[in-house]
């Protein structure tokens, strides 16, 4: 991949008309409990950082593209933030005057081989907080196919997977509206706006003192349960959450029997940040189709694949006892209607699906227990437990790195689903041949992964784009490789499939 010369001059030339400074009287901020967490779990080898895929059909204004990044982050204050300590605590620094810098990954490449991981494949660079804001920008053309790539690596502390959706609407929106006559932040001009226009633009514009709210669950919290858990059943989550630790997904990485898939990766190369595969459109809908006939969630349905999918890889890998736990970590997005106008920022908690191998044989009763599992996740309101514990430990430092460093074992996989990553880019940008444009080019993919850690090698971001289902993965350069992390989401792909083709048998 090649792009202008001009990148980076570019890239370091531009200012952006003024962003909003509205939030600069909210600073130093204390980070909220859940950021605290996300801060003290960052490792080097297992950087806490999320990569974000955006495929155009077309290269794009550099200038213009530069331009917009300068805007979204300041609108979002959190991704021009560095952390600073006040008295002992951790607090986010807002910088009015920070530039994103836009990247050529032939020059400035998006990994780097590194001393601390056991392989010769480069690893995702960790963002020091303290010293940088939390994202990081690169921007590629391809001469051969005319396309061009943004790769945006964001700090899960600053932004998680929901806010992220606002920064790319914001982002696009920007580019747009200096590339293209037609503003597509609203649709049309803003003389010709209706009512219900100009109601919907001011309900979308960003108050940064929402930020103030962002730990506030209140409202959650004081709606009455559906079901509640005995100080027994507490307990008992809790002894399993902390001593019956689920099994990795490990591989001998110097036996690697994986084969590339190019039908399904853009580039499998040791310099992608993520690996892919991609239903197609046929494909997709019957799957999407058969989910609904039979009132099966998508995410139910993702959740339970994984099962099967660690249960089939570790058991090839000879590893493998009949109990032997695995464990998937599932975000939970706490957002409400107030939040539509909070600036990007992490409102989520995690839940946790645990089942043996052997709960893992039979597709009818593993989906079964997994629909009836996430429901109750929900009728419980577990979740919060993993808030208040957060929440208990934040104002002790010391004792919430010792509990994270005791937990480092948390899951085999995450999985999050987000479903129509474009959903809200209906109304921003028009839809042209099944693809959106935005500006003076079309945005064919949006393609996302959550961070990899220690003994939780794979993790999976899955999203529909355009009625095309995806599935991106990251993985621990420590433990795998990039083409066994291929081999598992082909795995992955297979499943689906199986699950699909008996589905279709029974109808």
């Amino acid at each position: 991949m090649s792009q202008s010369p001009s990148l980076s001059v570019a890239a370091k030339q531009q200012r952006a008309e003024s962003p909003t400074r509205d939030s600069e009287g909210l600073f130093p901020l204390p980070l909220a409990p859940i950021e605290k967490y996300l801060v003290l779990d960052d490792r080097p080898e297992c950087p806490m950082t999320s990569f974000i895929e955006l495929h155009f059909a077309g290269p794009l204004q550099v200038n213009a593209l530069a331009n917009a990044l300068h805007q979204t982050v300041h609108h979002h204050p959190l991704l021009a933030s560095t952390l600073i300590e006040i008295d002992g605590h951790l607090h986010w620094q807002y910088d009015p005057n920070f530039v994103p810098e836009l990247r050529d990954p032939a020059t400035d490449p998006i990994l780097l081989k590194s001393d601390l991981i056991d392989s010769d494949q480069p690893n995702p660079r960790p963002i020091d907080l303290y010293r940088e804001p939390g994202c990081r920008y690169w921007y590629s053309e391809n001469d051969e196919t005319g396309r061009s790539r943004l790769i945006i690596q964001l700090h899960h502390a600053a932004c998680d997977g929901v806010g992220l959706r606002r920064v790319l609407i914001d982002t696009l929106g920007s580019y747009a509206k200096t590339t293209d006559a037609v503003d597509h932040a609203t649709g049309e001009a803003e003389s010709d706006e209706t009512p219900r226009q100009i109601k919907k633009r001011k309900r979308d514009q960003l108050d940064p003192t929402r930020l103030l709210d962002r730990a506030d669950f209140s409202e959650i919290q004081s709606k009455p349960l559906k079901k509640s858990l005995t100080g027994l059943q507490k307990l008992a989550n809790a002894y399993y959450f902390h001593f019956q630790r689920p099994q990795p997904l490990v591989a001998d990485k110097a036996t690697d029997k994986a084969t590339d898939n190019s039908k399904h990766t853009d580039k499998d190369s040791d310099d992608q940040p993520l690996r892919h595969f991609i239903f197609d459109e046929p494909m997709s809908k019957r799957l999407l189709d058969c989910c609904r006939q039979n009132e099966i969630s998508v995410n139910d349905l993702m959740l339970t694949i994984l099962f099967r999918v660690c249960q089939h890889w570790n058991r090839a890998q000879g590893i493998t006892k009949p109990n032997s736990r695995i464990r998937l970590l599932m975000p939970v997005d706490l957002r409400g209607r107030t939040d539509l106008q909070t600036p990007a920022t992490n409102r989520l908690s995690f839940s946790f699906l645990g089942r043996t191998h052997k709960q893992c044989d039979d597709w009818q009763s593993l989906l079964a227990s997994v629909q009836a599992e996430t429901q109750d996740i929900k009728d419980t309101r577990v979740y919060m437990d993993f808030l208040e514990g957060l929440a208990a430990l934040a104002g002790k430092p010391k004792s919430l790195a010792r509990a994270i460093r005791f937990s480092r074992n948390m899951s085999t996989s995450v999985l999050t689903y987000t479903g129509d990553i474009a959903r809200g880019m209906k109304s921003h940008f028009p839809e042209q041949d099944g693809r959106r444009k935005v500006g003076d080019s079309f945005l064919d993919n949006i393609l996302i992964a959550p961070p990899a850690r220690q003994h939780t090698n794979i993790t999976l971001g899955i999203c529909i784009n355009w009625g095309q289902i995806c599935i991106s993965a990251n993985w621990n350069r420590n433990e795998l490789t990039g083409q066994q992390c291929q081999q598992f989401l082909q795995l992955y792909a297979d499943a689906t499939a199986e699950w699909l083709a008996t589905m279709e048998l029974e109808q």
